[in-house]
């Protein structure tokens, strides 16, 4: 079922216009698990598979290996951040990044002992704020801001009030508030304040492993926010330094 490729679809007619599989080529995937898909601001297609990273060659309508990420690694997020550099989140091997028009690039990952490294090197998502701060999904070391500089790290977890360490997605709302989705509940996190609401299966939510959100507009934030009969508001800790 996952092991399946890329396809093609024309939303038009709802139909497979072109399906792309792994194969021993030089500008074929070699791996077929696409895992996260990421279209640039200048229409370039990025393709993170279950091995590597590849960008689309639309010339050959192939695939080109992004040689400024680590082969045989599993890409699970990708993001493209305001100054058009991208990021590549994994599982195991922290995130890297590359810009194509500077091109620089680089990597983070843990570094044990170290308090400004990030948290784990297994990346669920990558969030951009209206700041410019980065945000990371981890699988057990909590929400971890990355700051407009790219120098500092912060980690938020269950110290912090967020409902569970394990992060899946990452989204900002029109009063710049995080909705993030954990493995115990949906938690709004105010990064100003640092107040966070958690939301659960008591407030309506179908189950409390919440992995996916979609904030389309004002409107199905406040929809949401009348259905939910009560919310835990957790504990407001002092702003970091």
């Amino acid at each position: 079922m996952f092991d399946h490729g890329l396809d093609i679809l024309d939303i038009q007619t709802g139909k497979v216009k072109k399906h792309y599989k792994s194969g021993p080529g030089k500008y074929d995937m070699k791996n077929n698990f696409i895992v996260s898909l990421l279209q640039t601001r200048s229409g370039d297609i990025y393709s993170g598979t279950g091995g590597s990273l590849y960008k689309f060659n639309p010339s050959i309508k192939g695939f080109d290996l992004v040689n400024e990420v680590d082969q045989n690694v599993f890409i699970a997020a990708l993001l493209e951040d305001h100054s058009k550099t991208i990021w590549a989140g994994s599982h195991g091997s922290g995130i890297f990044f590359f810009n194509p028009v500077t091109k620089q690039h680089g990597y983070f990952h843990n570094e044990p002992g170290n308090q400004n490294s990030l948290t784990n090197n297994i990346v669920n998502a990558i969030f951009e704020d209206s700041k410019q701060n980065i945000w990371i999904a981890t699988e057990g070391g909590g929400l971890v801001k990355l700051d407009k500089d790219r120098k500092k790290f912060t980690a938020f977890t269950t110290k912090n009030g967020l409902p569970s360490n394990f992060i899946f997605k990452v989204v900002e709302d029109e009063k710049q508030h995080l909705w993030v989705t954990t493995s115990r509940g949906l938690a709004n996190f105010n990064p100003h304040t640092l107040a966070v609401t958690v939301y659960t299966k008591d407030n309506g939510l179908l189950n409390d492993q919440f992995k996916k959100f979609y904030l389309t507009s004002s409107n199905d934030l406040k929809t949401f926010t009348l259905q939910v009969l009560k919310a835990s508001t957790q504990k407001v800790f002092s702003k970091q330094s």
